[in-house]
């Protein structure tokens, strides 16, 4: 009389239905898996604990590839409504739960990443550098923590709620406010070149370092997103697809990045904000940090920032590392069924409030531990608290703390010219006058008091 474990019978049964499942959808991963597994000698699965493990990580894989390619096939068949003049069906409102589920559901890591080394990248032209310079706020270790904090707010109000929302309305009018202080200093190739590199970057890094690489509507959807935000900002002559938004960036880049030594102090500034929370020197870990992070910049952007290049056994490493977790989760991790918005951030009372942080823990609520950590001698300066506006923030207010007041009422008021925009269709609906003065393009747009003009 044969014996078999119950726990075996019971993986089986699993299988079966996981199978039974598959089968339902034809997916191409089925196959393989159950080639994979009928490979396991069945007298191997007998043989006890060594038994069990090898169908319990047969059965995990078949199972977490499965969904991979189920949850694939059902993006797919949602994006199918796109097909054919995608630029003609798709505007920033369809674009945004496609957004969405790339930053907050599929890529939220590689997103992100992407999107902070976009901010690098910008420091390789000298305009933008020699402002950021004059300004301080970056170059500041008392304010450069802020800075990038809000910065990861404002970026985090616009994408996760969509632009038409109350909160991403008040963060759109914030960031047009801080902008526009410097009047043509930020000139319009500025906004679009940034903007080339929200779009573009994050792409690239999900290309290179993740398990799948992105389709082309989800590609789209990206730079549809960020076009219409752009042109809130006032922008004009904004390339139409992402193709003419590469060509552009192709033909303003050589033009305008250059080595300046603005551009090495914002870089030394940014690595000064990373190195807080690592060993000093002696342990040699500044200067390996350094030579890390210079592999998540181009080779040719490298000598434009300052930035030596790495030594290829980092450049080697690093891509093993990404190739690791690559294979990793395309075969063990499960999907991820939900966005990672409620894991960031919460409203409450109409406060904003973050629970991660990168630098500093500004609008990150204080809890009980946290109050009695502060007492302590040895305690963290990290810590949540009054100092870091532990009582959440409202979009309006993000920005240095010297402006909070002063821009709270014209913030507002624009909030609300850009909510009337975007009832008539937004930037889609009222078309593009290209090559309009930036106060013709967009009707919101009110320069500061002593701002100078705004050149067509």
């Amino acid at each position: 009389m044969e014996v078999t474990h119950p726990y075996i019978e019971s993986l089986h049964s699993l299988y079966s239905i996981s199978r039974s499942k598959a089968l339902q959808i034809s997916s191409p991963v089925f196959t393989e898996l159950e080639l994979l597994s009928k490979s396991v000698d069945p007298l191997v699965l007998r043989a006890g604990a060594f038994g069990i493990a090898a169908l319990v990580g047969v059965s995990w894989v078949f199972i977490a590839r499965w969904l991979r390619a189920r949850q694939l096939q059902r993006f797919q068949k949602e994006d199918a409504q796109f097909e054919g003049d995608i630029y003609q069906k798709m505007n920033y409102k369809n674009a945004h739960p496609i957004l969405k589920r790339v930053f907050f559901q599929e890529f939220p890591f590689s997103a992100g990443f992407g999107t902070q080394w976009a901010l690098v990248k910008s420091y390789a032209v000298p305009a933008g550098t020699k402002l950021l310079v004059k300004t301080g706020l970056l170059a500041c270790p008392a304010t450069a923590g802020k800075r990038a904090e809000d910065t990861g707010a404002i970026i985090g109000e616009l994408i996760a709620n969509g632009l038409d929302s109350d909160r991403a309305l008040k963060a759109n009018a914030k960031m047009n406010w801080l902008h526009q202080r410097y009047g043509t200093k930020i000139t319009n190739g500025d906004t679009i070149h940034t903007m080339g590199l929200f779009v573009l970057e994050p792409i690239r890094f999900i290309e290179e370092k993740e398990w799948r690489p992105l389709s082309y509507v989800e590609k789209v959807a990206i730079f549809v997103y960020w076009r219409e935000l752009v042109h809130r900002m006032g922008a004009h002559d904004v390339p139409e697809t992402i193709e003419g938004l590469q060509e552009w960036m192709d033909e303003w880049e050589p033009k305008n990045m250059f080595y300046d030594e603005s551009n090495k102090q914002c870089v030394d500034a940014t690595w000064a904000l990373f190195l807080r929370a690592i060993p000093g020197a002696s342990l040699g870990m500044h200067s390996f940090f350094k030579k890390f992070t210079a592999t998540f910049i181009q080779p040719h952007v490298r000598p434009m920032l300052g930035m030596p290049d790495p030594p290829k056994w980092i450049e080697a490493a690093t891509d093993g590392v990404f190739a690791i977790r690559r294979f990793l989760t395309r075969n063990f991790l499960l999907v991820r069924t939900h966005d990672i918005i409620a894991e960031v951030m919460e409203e409450k009372n109409g406060r904003i409030y973050r629970k991660k942080f990168l630098f500093e823990p500004w609008y990150v609520p204080e809890t009980m531990l946290t109050k009695i950590l502060s007492y302590l001698p040895f305690a963290s300066k990290n810590l949540p608290g009054p100092q870091f506006k532990s009582n959440g923030f409202s979009p309006e207010e993000l920005g240095p703390l010297e402006f909070e007041e002063k821009s709270r009422e014209p913030a507002l008021k624009q909030a609300e010219e850009l909510r009337k925009y975007a009832m008539t269709g937004g930037s889609q609906a009222h078309g593009c006058p290209f090559g309009k003065p930036l106060k013709d393009q967009s009707p919101w747009y009110r320069p500061p008091p002593g701002a100078e003009p705004v050149a067509a």
